[in-house]
Order: C-alpha cells, then sequence, then structure tokens
C-alpha cells in the first residue's frame, strides 16, 4: 500500500509504502450506486448527490477535465472526512466508495491549491454541500 500526503497542503507533499499482514479485515461493501462527476477549474460538473439516505453506500468517479490536479473529499455534518478520491492530474480519473452513516448535511470540496494565485480551490468555487436523508 502507498500513503500520501496531499500537495498543497505543506511541501511539495510526501509518499511511504508499507505491507499489511495477518488475516486482514471485513470487505468493504458493494456500492448501491455510482455518481459519475467532472473535475474542472473551479467546478464539479455533473454531479447528482440526490437521493442519498443513511446507510447507503455510494462510488463516486471523478475525471479530471481541468488544467490542474483536483480532488473530491466528502465530510459528514461534523466535519469529519468520509473519504475521498485523491488528487488526480489532468485527463485521469480516480474513484472512492463511502458509505454514508448518519442523516444530515454533508460537504464536498477541493483544498489543492491554484498554482497561479495560491488560493485553495475551497476559496474558488470547488465546494458545496449535499443533503443525506433518513435511511
Amino acid at each position: 500500500y502507498l500513503v500520501r500526503c496531499k500537495p498543497g497542503q505543506s511541501g511539495d507533499g510526501f509518499e511511504s509504502s508499507f505491507t499489511v499482514v495477518g488475516e486482514g479485515g471485513t470487505a468493504a461493501p458493494d456500492a448501491e450506486r455510482e455518481i459519475t462527476l467532472a473535475a474542472i477549474e473551479f467546478d464539479y460538473e455533473g454531479l447528482d448527490t440526490s437521493g442519498i439516505a443513511a446507510g447507503d453506500t455510494i462510488r463516486f468517479v471523478m475525471t479530471n477535465s481541468g488544467q490542474q490536479p483536483h480532488e473530491f473529499e466528502v465530510l459528514d455534518p461534523d466535519g469529519d472526512p468520509v473519504g475521498e478520491i485523491a488528487a488526480i492530474n489532468p485527463a485521469r480519473s480516480g474513484g472512492a466508495t463511502m458509505t454514508f452513516t448518519t442523516p444530515g448535511v454533508y460537504t464536498y470540496q477541493c483544498i489543492l491549491r491554484d498554482p497561479e494565485t495560491g488560493e485553495p480551490h475551497t476559496d474558488l468555487g470547488m465546494i458545496g454541500s449535499f443533503d443525506v436523508a433518513v435511511g
């Protein structure tokens, strides 16, 4: 496995590999639905989060159609991370499966920084919210 620091948070980021041994844990749940979206400076296009309910497991698949790296991070109503699609370079795609355990207002964002201005992408518009209904 490989763990990485997000570039733009502090320095140029870092990465470190590690090996998992032993019996392992439980398998991740299968997604009930897949949501596709495109990241383009400084917006997420095609993102349809309607109809998500507490208990749902959703697979997000993002294509970076922009000119710089983007990510897609989801925070629960308390501001704790649910999951993320890590930084993706232009013309690449990636995905993440997330389970929404509680109802409420969730936030999505890209906190990478614009190399020209140094501003976080959230300040340039790559932030939003959606409701997760009672399951």
